[in-house]
């Protein structure tokens, strides 16, 4: 590890300074009204004033438009590069999205490709059905107060409205007629008072669901929470009792499939733990998406398995679980029809990941170059959820062929298992076999396997050394 943080050092200089010649990305220029003002200082709650321009966008270009600032995410607000919200002042579209106050810069600090959130997004857009919102994803280089600051990756606020997740608007007389978007998270307790800020189904132990719309802060009828409350209760219930008929009444399952998929392919460690996205519009059913939150996927997470592991019921932490994908897949009905859409699209998904990451790197190739020289010293030395392994791959293209293996390696091992795995079988797999190698789960192997799963798989992407 020393080594290869001394060798970014010589490779990569210390101030990582760089002239603001355009890369042809889009650019969008922050301009604080406190010149003395810099993503480092924002606040999570107060935004800071300022004005945002776009640039050699085409068409999409925006002139200096007042907004404001602030900081998001929760770890991610941890690290050096910060990620930051948009919201103007009046309704702006941005790339040609339907018009919106609120928008956000995603980081991307932890993942050296920058491209994980990325494919992740757009594998759930090129699977979601038509009705099923998929969050927008545009890269821009990031400007402050006129100095860069790094590859960001633009996207929606995840909320209800139009272009976003569709949910009819309150009505007060009438739950029923009243649309919901739920986030199901760890952390949804600390948004405000029980009954409607959130609440807790039976069964989901330490994961509440944060009601995002309606806006508990404009005011919402503890009926209408109630309401939610019930009929998430009803959609979990029907799972766990495998009423396949009452999970099909009461919940969208394609849209738990599509949902599954990318967090399944990914390997997402919070699936099930935080940033859990569902929605129920007037009349409708529950729906799962959008996704959310996947830098620390695909080979990037300290306490995942390798990519011949995963467990859908999270492990071994029982707080961690994905309650609603662990009782789906022990339905028999849902269970075939999961595996059967991965494996008849799982050759389609890897063309599909490879094709976006070569149109990514061939419109955005040297923006990606000039943020890894910028941020990864930084990432080398601050990051304590960076996979050990991955440090060793000290060029954008070797940490993109890493991930694009360990996803290819992953689906197809996946593509095999579900046919050959009992229905409802979603215990953890017990050894981790590498090429030539098979690890039992102890406590020295696992302390070996941070240490020199980097290095076995260097055997199969391109030396960088």
């Amino acid at each position: 590890m020393i080594v290869a943080i001394l060798f970014a050092i010589c490779v990569f200089p210390a101030s990582a300074t760089v002239e603001p010649e355009s890369t042809g990305t889009p650019r969008l220029d922050i301009v604080f009204d406190d010149s003395g003002m810099t993503p480092m200082l924002l606040d999570h709650e107060e935004y800071s004033p300022a004005t945002v321009q776009i640039s050699n966008a085409g068409e999409y270009d925006l002139s200096a438009t007042v907004a404001g600032i602030r900081l998001r995410g929760n770890r991610t607000a941890e690290f050096p590069k910060k990620p930051m919200r948009i919201k103007f002042d009046k309704k702006q579209s941005l790339f040609g999205r339907e018009k919106a106050k609120s928008w956000v810069l995603l980081a991307n600090f932890c993942d050296s490709s920058a491209l994980r959130n990325y494919l992740a997004y757009r594998l759930y857009a090129h699977l979601a059905t038509p009705g099923n919102y998929a969050a927008f994803t545009q890269f821009v280089e990031v400007f402050v107060n006129g100095d860069y600051y790094g590859l960001y990756l633009l996207t929606d606020q995840i909320e209800t409205g139009n272009g976003r997740v569709e949910a009819a608007e309150l009505d007060e007389a009438s739950p029923e007629n009243t649309g919901y978007l739920l986030e199901n998270d760890w952390g949804a307790s600390g948004e405000g008072a029980e009954g409607i800020a959130w609440f807790s189904v039976t069964g989901f132990e330490g994961q509440p669901f944060a009601v995002k719309s309606p806006d508990p802060d404009d005011g919402i009828p503890t009926g209408h929470v109630a309401y939610i409350k019930d009929y998430v209760t009803q959609c979990y219930a029907a799972a766990k009792a495998g009423d396949w008929a009452l999970v099909q009444e009461l919940i969208d399952t394609e849209s738990a499939i599509n949902y599954y998929m990318v967090h399944d392919i990914f390997q997402n460690t919070d699936t099930g733990y935080g940033n859990v996205y569902m929605s129920k519009n007037a009349g409708g059913k529950l729906k799962f998406g959008p996704i959310w939150d996947f830098d620390l996927t695909a080979g990037n997470q300290s306490n995942a398995f390798g990519p011949y592991g995963w467990d859908p019921e999270r492990y071994f932490n029982a707080e961690r679980r994905d309650y609603f994908f662990a009782a789906l897949m022990k339905i028999p009905e849902f269970y075939n029809q999961y595996r059967t859409a991965y494996v008849s699209r799982a050759e389609e998904i890897k063309q599909f990941l490879h094709d976006e990451t070569d149109a990514a790197v061939a419109a955005y190739g040297s923006s990606f170059a000039r943020d890894f020289a910028k941020w990864e010293i930084s990432r080398q030395l601050n990051d304590p959820c960076y996979l050990p392994s991955v440090r060793v791959y000290l060029t954008p293209q070797a940490q993109r062929t890493y991930m694009l293996n360990w996803l290819d390696t992953h689906i197809d091992w996946q593509a095999k298992l579900y046919p050959t795995r009992a229905i409802g079988d979603v215990a953890p797999v017990q050894d981790l076999t590498l090429p030539g190698l098979t690890w039992k789960k102890t406590f020295l192997n696992w302390l070996l396997y941070y240490f020199c799963f980097g290095f076995i798989w260097m055997k199969n992407v391109s030396p960088i050394l």
